[in-house]
């Protein structure tokens, strides 16, 4: 998708949502971040050796999806509501 598309989605929930200007701002950002920004996780190459990669982005590892959901959850208990939404 294009990041128009993934901002529009966005748009279309926070309106849902009757989020604030800020909130739906993050959301919209943190749709794109993904694309700016990729994951990264470990890998075990072939012959042992350990190494940075960047994560799958259409099709991520549920380890990834996690970091990102226990991100949010996080933000939202210490109060930092644009920060879970940006994680969302």
């Amino acid at each position: 998708m294009k990041w128009k598309t993934h901002t529009a989605i966005a748009r279309a929930i926070s309106k849902s949502l009757n989020l604030s200007k800020d909130l739906e701002k993050a959301l919209s950002q943190g749709s794109i971040e993904p694309d700016k920004y990729p994951d990264k996780v470990l890998r075990v190459g072939r012959r042992g050796r350990v190494y940075m990669a960047r994560a799958a982005h259409h099709d991520p590892e549920l380890e990834v999806i996690m970091r990102h959901v226990w991100n949010a959850r996080l933000s939202y208990l210490s109060g930092n509501s644009i920060q879970a939404m940006k994680s969302l």
